[in-house]
């Protein structure tokens, strides 16, 4: 008995010591990340989607957006209950995060506790540096994990547990509701468990069912059009050429522009190689770990457990997400799966030949980081260690945008600032209840833009359909870019990614129309490094640049708002002629002159 006591007793030290250290890597780098730089385009549209949302507004029928119904109702739920903010996104992203990591930890631990911890932790390592955004992505992913995870314990007895299958069909809703995308990596697997199990899957189907009822809501509210337009014809002809980089990815030059200005500005790597390389090692380092997995069900010793063959196809199946496009953000979200199972994998691959499981499971993941920290050091191994310390430097402030009481984190002082100059100046000169347009500052080429704006301006409503921008949709002929530019009272127009370009047809100019509406309609209130303000002239008034000379100027006043000088010289925030020079004075009068 003494024996048994003091036996439980370890057992119990070394579980409780796997559990602080998973926590620790979980919790500490948490300050860091929620006040990590904010996205502009990516949480810029999720917390504007949500706003607007929040407000009335519809997706796919008022805005465009490629996700589920459930990445704008839960942060606009979120909105509601508490405020809108980045710090309430964010928690919502960690909640994400939450569910993904405990149903991989639920999944693993029937096989190898201490894989289930290295494994959850593996995951954390890896997916930590992308943030807390709320994505869509980790929300369905997560969720569609714990669906596995409650639909495998619940077929663990007998007769199986039945609120465990209601539990997981719920789930498996939640991840379609997420990201419709996922049906296959849901089905085949579950399928896998319940094939032959008719009372489980009846019971399975209409839990689910129940669960996609907000697809009812989103269906009449926004229209079947609208929706397989959005979620279906968009995302599957329209923005893969313009998204797609090659695979694989080369070791001598990157594709995804994110990364070139990473390789930029890390210069204070410790050890690795080129950022180009990091890339490619690591791609073809996953691609091995999920070969490793697959082996497990595959040959005269593969695994004839259905439990683990289910989760096996699901890793399996997240393959075409990881080669949609070959960059290290698309590597971290599926290769936090891959990379948890990897250490269990082994044991189940070394089992047989009489190595003792937990003893494999240890190595192989401690050989696996080793790998792992030096194919990608930068981008794997420092990118988490990175978190660990201040958002800020020792001694400084981080960079914020505060305007109308909505606050968005930076990490350039000189970027922060313009932003404030460009969204302060609407701020001051418009009207509640006018339009606003934000784009990048040629409208050819719409690859990336800063939706954030838009919710830093809530007296203003979008003009565009296209909040979210992307080629092959927003910038063709026929998408109505250029009347909704017309529609605005104000423009913004960045700078900021102009020089973005990327080895698919985001290179190929688009339709020049919006272009020559701003030409031709607007005239610039202030322009600063990075970002450039123009308000609408009044009806009648035209300009035509190509018809001026230098010397020519056109000058509107409007009422309550500066008079604006337009002259034939051109902008910087173009390669087409645009109105330049502002004079930010104040008239009562409207009035109109040419001198």
């Amino acid at each position: 008995m003494a024996t048994l006591r003091a036996a439980l007793g370890r057992t119990g030290v070394k579980r409780g010591a796997a559990a602080l250290i998973v926590a620790l890597l979980i919790c500490l780098p948490l300050p860091h990340m929620f006040h990590m730089p904010a996205t502009a385009m990516e949480e810029g549209s999720i917390i504007e989607y949500a706003t607007l949302t929040l407000h009335g507004e519809v997706p796919t029928k008022d805005y465009w957006t490629e996700y589920g119904p459930l990445n704008v109702y839960v942060p606009t739920v979120a909105f509601a209950a508490l405020h809108p903010s980045i710090g309430v996104e964010r928690t919502l992203g960690l909640a994400y995060r939450a569910v993904l990591i405990g149903a991989l930890f639920w999944l693993l631990r029937r096989y190898s506790k201490r894989g289930a911890w290295i494994g959850a932790a593996l995951a954390w390592f890896t997916i930590a540096p992308f943030g807390l955004m709320a994505y869509s992505w980790i929300g369905g992913l997560g969720f569609c994990l714990f669906g596995l995870a409650a639909l495998t314990a619940a077929l663990e007895k007998e007769p199986a547990n039945k609120a465990l299958v209601v539990v997981s069909g719920l789930s498996y809703a939640i991840a379609l509701g997420f990201r419709p995308d996922l049906i296959i990596v849901a089905v085949i697997p579950a399928l896998v468990l319940v094939w032959k199990r008719r009372e489980v899957l009846r019971t399975l189907l209409a839990t689910t069912a129940i669960g996609l009822l907000p697809y009812l809501y989103f269906l009449a509210t926004a229209g079947p059009s609208n929706i397989w337009r959005n979620l279906v014809i968009d995302p599957l002809f329209h923005l893969r050429d313009g998204r797609a980089l090659p695979v694989p990815p080369s070791f001598t030059w990157v594709g995804e522009f994110f990364t070139r200005i990473t390789a930029l500005t890390s210069l204070h790597r410790l050890v690795g190689g080129p950022l180009p390389s990091q890339v490619a090692l690591f791609f073809w380092l996953l691609l091995i770990v999920l070969a490793v997995i697959l082996a497990t069900v595959i040959g005269k010793s593969r695994s004839h457990d259905r439990r683990w063959i289910a989760l096996v196809v699901l890793a399996g199946l997240l393959v075409t997400n990881f080669l949609q496009r070959a960059d290290f953000s698309h590597f971290r979200q599926v290769g936090n799966v891959w990379l948890a199972m990897f250490p269990v994998a082994v044991a189940f691959l070394l089992e047989k030949r009489g190595a003792a499981r937990p003893r494999v499971v240890a190595t192989s993941a401690a050989l696996l980081i080793l790998v792992a920290a030096l194919s990608a050091t930068t981008l794997w191994g420092q990118a988490y260690l990175e978190l660990l310390q201040p958002a800020a430097k020792s001694g400084s402030v981080q960079p914020t945008v505060h305007v109308n009481g909505r606050t968005i984190p930076l990490d350039d002082k000189g970027r922060a600032k313009f932003m404030r100059q460009a969204a302060s100046t609407v701020a001051l000169l418009s009207a509640r209840g006018e339009s606003l347009f934000e784009g990048p500052a040629d409208l050819r080429f719409t690859n990336y833009n800063e939706p954030i704006f838009y919710w830093l301006e809530p007296q203003l409503h979008p003009s565009t359909y296209y909040l979210e921008m992307n080629p092959g949709i927003s910038n063709v002929v026929g998408s109505g870019l250029a009347d909704q530019v017309n529609k605005a009272d104000w423009v913004i127009l960045s700078e900021v990614y102009e020089r973005f370009s990327e080895p698919n047809t985001s290179t190929v100019p688009g339709d020049p129309a919006p272009n020559f509406v701003i030409d031709h309609q607007f005239c610039a209130v202030t322009a600063t490094p990075f970002y450039e303000v123009l308000q609408h002239l009044p009806p009648g008034v035209t300009v035509n640049p190509a018809a001026m000379t230098p010397a020519d100027t056109v000058t509107v006043s409007l009422s309550h708002r500066p008079i604006a000088n337009c002259s034939a010289v051109p902008s910087r925030a173009s390669t087409v002629n645009r109105l330049l020079h502002i004079i930010a004075t104040t008239q009562a009068a409207p009035s109109t002159k040419v001198s």
